[in-house]
């Protein structure tokens, strides 16, 4: 999830809290990736400054304070999901990248015609 707010009032403090999902991942299950990282931002102006756990930010009026929640950790491995199903997952659902669909799926789509390149697919998982 991402969401971003501004400040429409006056000067004022921020505390970023405790750090998790930050510092501290969730495991994941069966063979699954643990949970990408949370970020959070203070846009001022056009200058974009990372908000680190466990400290006091100054937010100054019209600052955009922009949140990035990493989600949750992976079930199974990521290698050995169906690719039909991790299609779907770049075109239908936009959770995937196609450079995240052959990096960590080891599916291989080819950009031209959005299929599956069954073939280089293979290659990548060695079967």
């Amino acid at each position: 999830m991402e969401w971003e707010a501004v400040n429409e009032g006056e000067e004022c403090g921020m505390h970023t809290g405790a750090g998790h999902g930050e510092t501290t991942f969730g495991p994941g299950a069966m063979g699954g990736q643990s949970t990408p990282p949370n970020e959070c931002y203070i846009l001022r102006g056009e200058q974009l400054f990372p908000a680190r756990c466990h400290k006091l930010h100054q937010i100054l009026p019209r600052d955009h304070v922009i949140r990035k929640t990493g989600g949750g950790a992976g079930v199974g491995r990521p290698e050995e999901r169906d690719p039909q199903k991790v299609w779907e997952d770049v075109f239908i659902h936009n959770l995937v990248s196609m450079e995240a669909a052959r990096e960590v799926y080891t599916v291989a789509i080819d950009p031209q015609s959005r299929k599956i390149d069954r073939e280089k697919t293979r290659a990548l998982r060695g079967a």
